[in-house]
């Protein structure tokens, strides 16, 4: 008896209920158009996973930089003058962008030096200014290898290989601000390959975070897309008609809707799990909506009353 009281109950307050679920409905978009995809990279793993608890082992070990990008290259053209300058004017546009704290590079470091005034030492800059000349390339290069807490770090052992570390702000590293910055510095990147023909390569978790976030955005909406049109060319073989297939559609965008919604709320963001909520809520609310809809045409078929069949079939 309760559940027909209900049915009824429904039934009679069916409009009433409509524009309440259209009402609470368009309050969830807007909710939803605020989603965002996280810039810190979700957690995947539970804390209680081997290969988790093996990762919180190596960062208290050897701790965690994730605020910093590599760029580097390999080449016996390192201490070519073309070369080197375009390597230091990267280095020094990019320490002016700001959000990035620091630039080291083999054209953009330092030499620790004894102040006799002060009585203390200072850091001062190996070259503040492109070289004009190759002699004064070589010059810097001698001065380099006379410095060997360099050597393996900013250059490789035989002198073929170099990097650049980008340091970042901590309070931009996590947020939508690193995105321009990061596609600076591929710019640059790829403006240098260019025009030396030396292949640069990248590294290190703003850069990955930014990459693995662009591919979630766009398998999201993939994703939601591909999920909604397979169902509904399965609603069509199905039901061969307009209205079976409108319905559920909207059904269960409403469903995603309330989803993203709900997710905002919660102050939760788009992550690699969380990107897939909205094409399992298409992939399980169709079947759902397909039976309902099988059982009214049965009902429907039997008692030829409109309504009866509905309060049956809730």
């Amino acid at each position: 008896m309760f559940w027909k009281k209900l049915a009824d109950l429904i039934l009679k307050n069916r409009l009433l209920i409509l524009a309440l679920v259209a009402l609470s409905s368009a309050f969830m978009g807007y909710q939803a158009s605020k989603v965002r995809i996280t810039f810190n990279g979700g957690k995947v793993l539970p804390v209680t996973d081997s290969a988790y608890i093996r990762y919180m082992q190596f960062k208290k070990t050897f701790g965690q930089d994730a605020s910093t990008m590599v760029i580097g290259f390999k080449s016996p053209h390192i201490f070519d003058k073309d070369v080197l300058n375009d390597w230091y004017q990267i280095g020094k546009s990019l320490q002016q962008i700001q959000g990035v704290k620091a630039v080291i590079s083999v054209a953009n470091i330092y030499n620790l030096e004894k102040d006799t005034t002060r009585h203390r030492f200072a850091l001062k800059p190996l070259i503040d200014h492109t070289l004009s000349t190759q002699q004064d390339v070589d010059s810097f290069k001698k001065v380099i290898a006379s410095l060997p807490f360099y050597k393996g770090l900013i250059m490789s052992e035989d002198g073929q290989s170099t990097l650049m570390a980008i340091t970042f702000d901590d309070k931009i590293i996590n947020t939508s601000k690193r995105v321009p910055i990061i596609n600076t510095i591929l710019n640059d990147g790829k403006q240098f390959e260019q025009k030396h023909s030396i292949a640069i390569h990248y590294s290190g978790l703003p850069l990955i975070r930014t990459v693995a976030g662009d591919l979630m955005k766009r398998e999201f909406s993939l994703f939601l897309g591909l999920s909604l049109l397979i169902t509904t060319v399965i609603l069509l073989l199905v039901f061969r008609s307009g209205y079976p297939v409108v319905f559920p559609i909207i059904v269960v965008l409403l469903g995603v809707t309330w989803g993203l919604g709900i997710l905002v709320l919660m102050h939760y963001e788009i992550t690699i799990l969380t990107g897939i909520i909205s094409a399992l809520m298409v992939i399980i609310g169709v079947p759902n909506c397909i039976f309902i809809l099988n059982k009214y045409y049965h009902e429907f078929a039997i008692t030829g009353n409109k309504m009866q069949a509905l309060n049956t079939v809730i």
